[in-house]
This record gives C-alpha cells, structure tokens and sequence, in this order.
C-alpha cells in the first residue's frame, strides 16, 4: 500500500510534457501527500482496531515481609501471583463495533476531502483550459488585424484612409493587444495555481483538454441518503446509540497467587467484578453518549433538508448557466465570425472602410467573450453541483 513512499522521499519529481484529466486525477491520487495520507489512515485505523482487541496484559505482583513470632525466630514471608482483567465478550464485541464504526467514520471524511480536492483539480483544469481557448482566440484576432496593419498604412498615405479612421484602427489595434495580454497573464496566472493545487512533485508543461466534460446538463442526483456527509452522520448516530448502553459488568479481573505465611503455605485464587451500574460516572458517561445519538439523529433530519435545498438550488443555477450558455453558442457564434471574416475580404477588396472593420470586431470580440463566460459560469456551476453530491462512487 506504501510501495511509493522511498520515491517521495527521495524526493522524485514526475515530469509530464502533457497532462489530461484522467492522468492528473491518477497521478494524484497515487503520489500526492493528501493521498497518501488517506492511504496511510487506513493502515491506522486496522492498527487501532487490533491494538484494542489485544486486550490488557498480564500483571504479575507480589510481597515481601519479615515476621516476628511471639515464640521463635524471625522468618520471611512472601506472596507472588499473576492477575489478568478481561473485558467479557458482550461487552468486547460492542467495543469491537465502535471502533469498526469509528473507522468507516475516518475513512468516509478523508474520502470526502479527497473528492472535494479532485473536484477543484478538475475545475482549474477546465478553467485553465477554457482561458486557453479565449488567449487563441485573441491572439487570431490580433493577428489578423496585424496582417491588414500594412494594408491600411499604405491607404492612410495615398489618402485613402482619413486621419481619424487611421486612428481609429490603431487604438483598436492597441485595444487587442492589451486584452490578448491581460488575458494572457491571466492564463499563465491560472496555470501556476493550478500547478501549486498539485504541488511540486508534479512539473506540467502543457494540459491536453481534449477531455473537458461535455457542455450539457447531467442528470439529478438521487436522494441524500446516499450521500457520503448523511452515511457519516447516520453511522455518527449508530456509534453514540451503542455506547450510550449501560450494561452491568463490562470486564472482570482474575487473580492466581501463591502466599508463604510463617509454617503456612496457601494459594489464592480470586476474581474481580466491577459493577458498572452502581456508578454514577459510568450512568453519566451512558447518558451523555444517549444524548449525542439523538443530537445526531437532529442532525440527520436538518442535513437532509438542507442538502436536499442545497442540490436544488445548485441544480436550478446550473440550469441556469446552460441556458444562457445555449442561447449564445452556436449559430450566433459561428455567424459572428463568418461576418468578422466577409468584413476582412470586403476591407482587403476596398469595398468595406477601417471603420467597418472596426466595428464588426469589436461586436465579434464581444460575442466571443460572453459565449466564453458563458462555459466559464457552466463549469463553475457544475463543479459546485458536483461537490454537493458526493457519494463516494466518483471517479471509480
């Protein structure tokens, strides 16, 4: 289970040229420390559960006494002896249950700290890739008003091209040229933190995304039993009911000892019981634990409301963001840049002004960055959708 642990501390780092989704998610879950440490905790927990069903060692005791009889010489008395306590079986296999319980408990919260985690990998992969998507899609368009720069230059001089639509040209020019910056910088901003989520034991030179998940709306999830926050909470519950049980005797002590009094030889042996109803630390204890199952049984109740409210409200938003996302792609989309392109053609020909050209790229330039945010919001509405219903069955 920790065959990779000497390579860690090696301190090998894992180099990838380009990463997709899958790879990233299981390279993570294989070399990153959080993983590691849900690895290692299932480890602990078979420990604990062995270290309690080991029980108490044996105890060896005794004593050492010089007597004085009223007739006689002094002599030396002594007593040794072994004793052992044992928890009775009733009481061993309720035990036994806690801690079974208690581990399912351990491993279900780390569990759900690792897909919360791998969500928000995914995440900053579609975003970076999206971002991506948007810095060539500038970079094109400042490209192609580059390739026309020489064009309306030599216009400008012959006087075909009045001062102030030459100027014109140059500040949106210049205005593309930022924003490809900025959005560049932004890209490469992305990159590192998404770089950082995985940590250095990873170095990415480029994300593939030819894998982002589709833009279309999955299906509702099912009931909020099922999800790994209400099991932990209902085995929370069943853990607090168990040992809320009072019982009479939970473990008893045996003893075998051999005493030497005077002219006396004598063997003991004797048992122990302890009982437990007669406490009142021990009524106290039981009664806390009743109150802390009920306290969870509360809980369940208000943590299925409020996931169930929760997923609805994440899922109406999400419909939402595709809504607006289908509005805007497609046909709208790909007639932006069919008219961006004509207009190109029409300027090459002298048919259409700078002004023009202009104006058409500045309206496809829009139109391209709505439909952007438009994916941008559907995964960010997605992922959130996403890490409200974790069942523990993702990415198996």
């Amino acid at each position: 289970m920790i065959r990779w642990l000497p390579l860690l501390c090696a301190g090998v780092l894992y180099a990838q040229e380009t990463i997709d989704a899958r790879t990233l998610l299981s390279l993570f879950r294989s070399h990153h420390a959080m993983a590691q440490n849900f690895e290692l905790e299932h480890e602990r927990q078979e420990a604990l559960k062995s270290l309690q069903r080991s029980g108490a060692p044996y105890a060896l005791f005794g004593s050492l006494a010089q007597a004085q009889p009223t007739v006689g010489s002094q002599e030396i008395e002594y007593s040794v002896g072994i004793s052992k306590r044992f928890i009775l079986p009733g009481e061993q296999a309720r035990i036994e249950r806690s801690s079974d319980l208690e581990a399912q408990i351990a491993l279900m919260r780390g569990e759900h700290a690792l897909m919360v985690y791998m969500y928000d990998l995914l995440a900053l992969y579609h975003q970076s890739c999206l971002q991506r998507e948007k810095v060539t899609l500038l970079e094109q368009l400042k490209q192609q008003m580059e390739e026309l720069e020489g064009k309306n230059k030599r216009a400008y001089a012959l006087g075909e091209v009045s001062k102030k639509d030459h100027l014109l040209w140059q500040l949106q020019q210049r205005k593309t040229t930022l924003e490809f910056e900025r959005q560049e910088r932004y890209r490469q901003a992305l990159f590192r933190k998404f770089q950082g989520y995985f940590g250095e034991r990873l170095k990415i030179a480029e994300l593939a995304c030819t894998d982002l998940y589709p833009l279309e709306l999955p299906q509702q999830q099912s009931a909020p039993q099922t999800l790994l926050e209400y099991r932990i909470e209902a085995l929370e519950a069943e853990r607090s009911k168990g040992l809320g049980e009072v019982a009479s005797v939970r473990e008893a002590e045996w003893s075998l000892s051999y005493e030497k009094e005077l002219d006396m030889e004598r063997y003991r042996v004797g048992v122990n019981l302890p009982l437990e109803f007669t406490s009142s630390g021990a009524k106290q204890q039981a009664q806390l634990h009743r109150i802390e199952a009920l306290q969870h049984e509360h809980n369940l109740q208000t943590l299925s409301m409020q996931t169930r409210k929760a997923r609805q409200a994440a899922y109406i938003a999400l419909d939402d963001a595709y809504r607006r996302y289908e509005t805007l792609e497609g046909p709208m989309s790909q007639e932006a840049i069919a008219l961006f392109e004509v207009t190109q053609s029409a300027y090459g020909s002298g048919e259409a002004s700078a002004v023009e050209v202009i104006g058409i790229s500045q309206q496809v330039i829009d139109i391209l960055m709505q439909i952007h945010a438009s994916k941008e919001a559907f995964y960010e509405a997605l992922f959130d959708y996403y890490r409200l219903n974790i069942t523990g069955k993702e990415f198996e």
